[in-house]
């Protein structure tokens, strides 16, 4: 930890070198899940050619190297020096349902720096006094785990394994608490299981998460989509969107899930603009569809 909060003392203009190094390493040397990368792009953008598709990858890899760097960089960083880089976009559609007396469930992709994303949020609504639950999946490294938590508590959030925000979202409700922000990062994948959501996404069969919209459905909670997008390197912008409001309307079958569709949509048109910033080392599709599977074989 020391180690970290050394690196994290340097300025940023000496991170970026790092960032690039580590870019670098990882894409030309080492070849961290390259073979992943290439194969997700090539499927996602299949009229774009070998040319466009290695221009892709490596700049996401230097994306990549920019998210370490500026992560570790947090544990020596204040709310000022945040703030200054970066912007927001339509924050008036979070804060208004918030001071209406109810919580948001707040849904986001891993494009960008989806950590300061957390950060800069957090700082913004702890000081507007309301609550933020940041939704994790804990990792097997105690270290690298301890640390995450740490780097996402900073600014006043709340880290929440997955497996506890249901009966923390009922409690906080019942218990008539001050609104709060339930932030899920919730495009990765599922394990494959009957319950998931599948849509065309990308091209591809997609398998999502459905808690989002389930919690949503059932403590009549509003859902907005939230991303960030680098703008130049080390500045962001933030923007926000209306995903959905209550009251619900009965889904038409069991299978029907429209805020998860719509989720799904808006995520596929920040990765079309921003192609690089999205996480493609992530094996995105490695479970297909267990009905269309069945029928293949």
């Amino acid at each position: 930890m020391l180690l970290i909060r050394l690196f994290a003392l340097w300025p940023f203009w000496v991170l970026y070198l790092w960032a690039d190094f580590i870019g670098w390493l990882a894409f030309s040397v080492i070849g961290y899940r390259k073979a992943v990368v290439i194969d997700n792009l090539k499927k996602s953008f299949p009229e774009k050619s070998d040319k466009e598709i290695k221009k892709i990858a490596r700049r996401f890899y230097r994306n990549l190297g920019d998210i370490i760097v500026e992560s570790l960089k947090v544990v020596g960083l204040s709310e000022r020096q945040l703030q200054k880089r970066v912007s927001y976009k339509d924050y008036h559609i979070l804060e208004e349902r918030l001071k209406s007396g109810t919580s948001v469930i707040v849904m986001t992709p891993h494009s960008g720096n989806w950590e300061w994303l957390l950060l800069a949020c957090s700082y913004l609504l702890v000081k507007s006094g309301f609550g933020v639950d940041a939704v994790y999946s804990p990792l097997s490294n105690q270290f690298f785990d301890r640390l995450m938590i740490k780097i996402r508590s900073k600014f006043g959030a709340d880290p929440t394994p997955m497996n506890m925000v249901l009966r923390n979202v009922i409690k906080s409700k019942k218990d008539g608490s001050k609104p709060r922000v339930v932030a899920m990062v919730a495009d990765q994948r599922p394990l494959p299981n009957e319950s998931n959501y599948w849509t065309e996404f990308l091209h591809q069969e997609t398998a999502f998460f459905i808690g989002s919209e389930r919690i949503a459905r059932k403590v009549k909670f509003p859902v907005v989509y939230t991303s960030i997008r680098r703008v130049k390197r080390g500045y962001y912008e933030v923007s926000f969107q209306a995903l959905a409001d209550p009251p619900y309307d009965k889904p038409a079958s069991a299978e029907d899930m429209p805020i998860i569709e719509r989720f799904a949509h808006l995520v596929e048109q920040d990765i079309k603009a921003c192609p690089d910033q999205w996480l493609w080392s992530h094996k995105r599709w490695k479970h297909k569809h267990p009905q269309k599977s069945t029928l293949e074989n």
